[in-house]
């Protein structure tokens, strides 16, 4: 009895350490992943992703947009306290209040349902409005030893910083789906066109607005080497736009592109790149694997269990077995119902595992090329749970556009396919479908 005391003890303390590493090791992960904004920020103002097909360059470009989008929001609280420390005579309440106010009146108003629909550009005009009031005791000039700025200057950012995060406008740009999980709304659709400098406000088609993480994926097909001759191209002010971001944006403009191949994506804005990422590894730790396998092998059991009792019944019918058993298998039912129950606790545990991507991150385009390529790249590594990866876009988003490729060819008497309409007039509706989904 004493030895099997002994046992016993030991299995429990062995346990607890078990049970302890794993949870100190999962909140080393977390902690991790909520460094990740930095990081993410820290790697550049512009950055393009390349690698072969299924080398997780979207999965990594959602991350990334999904973590610089809660930098964005941490940034600018944390340059509004410093603001807050700067003006020592300001009721920073009344200043909330008059922000609150305008807004409320305009969605009212205008019968808004979404802060993306305000007129920002009028509403922050107001601001000068508010400041007037201000012109005599903020007349002079702060410093933090390294700059000088106005008083009045420093009031209107905390205005602007106070009314992008508390009703924010479209942080995130993306050329498809894309799910914003920092402000829980669609992503707005990216036109490439928007960014062309020369030719954006002519064509009122200005969409880059900070602060904003753009996100372009299978950049190179819409404005790859194969147009770097194109007059229209060099002269479209894109690439001016991104040699600008930094400092037009005030450090609040990310712009992010993904490849198939870097080489093909369009030089004037390669060259803009602060820093290029090519897939190395990716390992995957799940949280709670023994719940996940349990709840596997019941749902095992419970449909061995079922199909015994009908190959029972048609013991010497495997046919009718079949057909019996698809049957009642198809039908809805107890053992359904049970399926489903243990399906969504395995796919939300599964959900919240852990995610480590490993990406080598070049600075210049030739150190790609170089097969030994040893000490010309630093390693990158993002860490975070599944849903922060893929559960926010859509691996298979251009899924539509051969589907309406394959409705548009019809099969001839020979055998054969012919096109009822031109490609490239049908990759241009699907582009029209895709900016008003």
């Amino acid at each position: 009895m004493v030895i099997f005391s002994e046992i016993v003890f030991w299995l429990i303390v062995l346990l607890v350490v078990i049970l302890t590493f794993k949870i100190v090791r999962l909140n080393a992960l977390f902690k991790s992943y909520n460094y990740m904004p930095y990081y993410c920020m820290s790697l550049g103002y512009c950055g393009l992703i390349f690698g072969k097909k299924g080398s997780n360059k979207s999965t990594l470009l959602n991350f990334i947009s999904q973590m610089i989008t809660k930098g964005l929001v941490m940034e600018q609280n944390s340059r509004m306290h410093e603001i807050k420390e700067s003006l020592k005579d300001i009721n920073f309440n009344e200043v909330n209040k008059y922000i609150d106010d305008l807004v409320n009146a305009e969605m009212i108003n205008n019968e808004f349902i979404d802060t993306v629909q305000l007129d920002r550009s009028k509403i922050k005009n107001s601001f000068y409005n508010y400041l007037a009031h201000f012109q005599n005791e903020l007349n002079t000039y702060h410093t933090d030893y390294l700059s000088i700025k106005s008083k009045i200057d420093l009031l209107y950012d905390y205005m602007e910083y106070y009314f992008n995060i508390n009703y924010p406008g479209d942080y995130m740009l993306h050329n498809g789906y894309r799910y914003n999980i920092t402000h829980r709304k669609l992503a707005k659709w990216f036109d490439v066109k928007s960014m062309e400098l020369n030719t954006a406000v002519r064509d009122n088609n200005w969409q880059i607005c900070y602060p904003v993480v753009v996100t372009y994926d299978e950049a190179s097909h819409h404005k790859g080497n194969i147009k770097s001759n194109s007059k229209e191209q060099k002269e479209s002010g894109s690439s001016i736009t991104l040699s600008l971001a930094r400092n037009g944006g005030d450090d609040l403009i990310y712009y992010w592109a993904a490849v198939q191949e870097n080489g093909n994506y369009f030089k004037e804005e390669r060259d803009q790149m602060d820093v290029l990422l090519r897939y190395h590894d990716k390992r995957m730790i799940r949280v709670f694997p023994s719940v996940q396998n349990a709840c596997s092998l019941i749902k095992k059991i419970a449909i061995n269990f079922n199909q015994l009792k009908y190959r029972i019944k048609y013991l010497f019918r495997y046919d009718k077995y079949l057909e019996e058993w698809d049957k009642y298998y198809n039908s809805p039912g107890i053992l359904r119902n049970l399926i489903v129950k243990l399906n969504k606790i395995n796919n939300f545990l599964f959900s919240y595992s852990i995610m480590k991507l490993r990406f080598k991150g070049y600075y210049r385009i030739e150190d790609t090329k170089l097969k030994d390529d040893t000490g010309l790249y630093d390693r990158y590594q993002f860490v975070g749970p599944l849903y922060a990866f893929w559960g926010t876009f859509d691996s298979h988003s251009y899924k539509a556009l051969f589907r309406e490729l394959d409705s548009n060819y019809t099969s001839n008497s020979s055998k054969y396919y012919s096109s009822k309409c031109n490609t490239e007039d049908l990759s241009n509706q699907y582009i029209t479908f895709a900016e008003r989904r």
